[in-house]
């Protein structure tokens, strides 16, 4: 299923629904405009929990991503973390996660 999750990504990015960066991301957590964290497992363990304490506290969905795959999705090699809109991509995307049993943190 990385194929299919890695085109829907790209697909997402070029609709301008993924917001690369650890702090943009925060920000559109704290003012409850994400609908969905992507954070790459490779990510240091301070991020991931900073990630995880935030999504937790703002009812953020997280959904883990293998190691490398969302920095080639989005076209930016190295992206550890991303947010998404609220909208149609991001459903599709929690709901192949659920079908494919990619970790999601809640």
């Amino acid at each position: 299923m990385n194929d299919g999750l890695r085109g829907l990504l790209g697909l997402a990015m070029r609709a301008g629904q993924v917001l690369p960066g650890a702090g943009r991301a925060l920000d559109l957590i704290r003012q409850g405009q994400a609908g969905l964290i992507l954070l790459d497992e490779g990510a240091s363990d301070n991020t991931r929990k900073r990630f995880d304490d935030a999504c937790a506290h703002h009812d953020t969905d997280c959904l883990l991503l293998s190691p490398g795959l969302l920095g080639e999705a989005i076209g930016r090699h190295g992206t550890m973390v991303a947010a998404m809109r609220p909208g149609s991509f991001t459903q599709k995307l929690l709901s192949a996660s659920v079908r494919d049993d990619i970790r999601t943190r809640e």
